[in-house]
């Protein structure tokens, strides 16, 4: 069963990649295909991580939960599916279609699926206000998608899937989350019910395939209920993507990618390749070091678009409009904030980089725990 995941309008990118390297892992071994496909609606290689956050404003990527009836209707959505399907990549019409977007939908719901069974789409802007800070939005929306899955596979159409949905449960992944905060129960419960395992077993469907997606509910809802006892210190990992993009990611959360900006990028790269107590204002000594990794981050830049960048960061630019005075500051905030919503709190000192200002900085994590670019 042949099944693509594409990245609709404002998708984060790095969430994107974290869901494909999550399914990578899944579905390893399985009679399932998933294949994920990118977009240039929206992308993280900005080099300017202020007009990034600017953006993100604008498309109100981490909206709040608004029952308004505000938003696109479905079939907004189903005709930008039709046109990915029979325009842009050609699919078959045997192969589902799983649309992830940032825009609302008119219902607010999570998600739906045409007729034809064939084509659903999944909105991936509300899960920050659904589930805590502990728990990343890439497990959730994963079980979302394979829950459509399931239900591609279970009914004729919409009216009847619609028609079988439960009202009056809280656990079975086809529970109507009226209240939407129901949805955390389902994920850490990874529970299908009996009635719904009767109906797989009377439409046949393959054990291997509902073998495959019930062993990775259950892998889903480890990682959201147990990701502070399920690896003591997890491993930061640099890797290349596509196009020659370097991300951090985690190879114990489902190689989790770490939501980094460029420069983020290069200064947490650079105290992890130096184990030791360097001051901030002292980056300016380790120039060509810093400006080598920021070549490796931004490869789409030229040397003397990098080298500026370097400057302005390091406060070395001889513009007179902008000096880059507290940027590292800025920087190494914006490092430890990303990597706080993602590393549990009694082992985060490990990772952040430590230092009071005017002091020394570091990050004291045991380099077993790293595992750098292999080139």
């Amino acid at each position: 069963m042949k099944i693509n995941v594409i990245q609709g309008k404002f998708v984060d990118e790095n969430l994107f990649l974290s869901i494909s390297n999550l399914f990578k892992l899944l579905f390893e071994k399985s009679s399932m295909n998933f294949e994920f496909y990118s977009s240039e609606f929206y992308s993280d290689n900005s080099d300017d991580d202020d007009q990034r956050d600017l953006i993100l404003k604008k498309i109100k990527l981490e909206e709040n939960i608004d029952v308004s009836g505000q938003g696109q209707s479905f079939q907004y959505f189903f005709d930008e599916i039709y046109r990915y399907r029979n325009y842009t990549y050609h699919f078959n019409n045997d192969e589902l279609v799983i649309y992830l977007t940032g825009e609302k939908n008119d219902r607010n719901f999570f998600g739906w699926i045409n007729d034809e069974m064939n084509s659903c789409f999944i909105n991936t802007t509300i899960w920050k206000q659904i589930y805590n800070k502990d728990v990343d939005i890439i497990y959730p929306l994963s079980y979302e998608i394979l829950g459509w899955v399931i239900r591609s596979l279970m009914f004729n159409n919409s009216i009847e899937l619609y028609d079988n949905a439960h009202f009056n449960e809280t656990t079975c992944f086809m529970d109507f989350c009226e209240n939407l905060k129901k949805h955390e129960i389902k994920t850490k419960t990874g529970e299908i019910c009996n009635e719904c395992i009767d109906r797989i077993n009377k439409r046949g469907i393959s054990k291997l395939i509902i073998n495959d997606i019930y062993n990775s509910f259950e892998k889903i809802r480890t990682y959201i209920l147990n990701r502070e006892i399920y690896i003591t210190n997890p491993t930061i990992k640099i890797q290349k993507f596509i196009n020659d993009n370097i991300q951090f990611t985690i190879p114990e959360y489902g190689d989790l990618i770490i939501p980094f900006e460029p420069k983020q990028k290069t200064i947490y790269w650079f105290f992890l390749r130096n184990d030791t107590d360097i001051l901030l204002s002292s980056l300016k000594k380790y120039r060509e070091e810093i400006h080598n990794i920021h070549k490796l981050v931004n490869v789409r830049y030229g040397p003397d678009k990098v080298l500026e960048s370097v400057d302005l960061m390091l406060g070395l630019s001889k513009d007179k409009v902008y000096d880059g005075k507290n940027e590292i500051s800025t920087v190494k905030s914006k490092i430890n904030g990303r990597l706080k919503e993602i590393i549990p709190n009694k082992i985060i000192d490990h990772y952040i980089i430590q230092g009071e200002k005017m002091m020394p900085n570091r990050v004291i994590l045991n380099r077993q725990f790293f595992t750098d670019l292999v080139q």
